[in-house]
């Protein structure tokens, strides 16, 4: 689609509440799989392709998943071989698991607006 498309700029919504540990989103993204994702775009558009953050409800996760989006950006090589905290991804897919009191919120949060 983006080859036939042609854009003149990527505008990324990068929300990480897909990453593992993370009370809504369920996919269980790691922040390596974030980073990969984040070189295709930069690939196909490069100097074109625009990333906002947005989301996630998992504070481990966002953090992580942030970092190793930017250190993509900022021309660091796949894959990556640790976290910046020193963590291995493998260490990661452990750590990032959802916080008990995101996880009650976000499911009254949900109760509240699915009616």
């Amino acid at each position: 689609i983006l080859r036939e498309f042609q854009p003149e700029v990527l505008f990324v919504s990068a929300g990480f509440d897909g990453g593992r540990g993370d009370p809504l989103g369920g996919i269980d993204l790691t922040p390596e799989g974030f980073a990969y994702m984040a070189k295709a775009l930069l690939d196909f558009a490069p100097n074109k392709t625009l990333f906002v953050m947005e989301g996630g409800y998992n504070v481990e996760t966002v953090a992580e998943s942030a970092l190793a989006v930017s250190r993509v950006i900022l021309g660091e090589n796949l894959p990556l071989k640790e976290s910046e905290s020193g963590r291995s991804f493998e260490d990661l897919k452990e750590l990032c698991k959802p916080n008990e009191l995101a996880k009650s919120t976000c499911n009254k949060a949900r109760a509240v607006y699915s009616k």
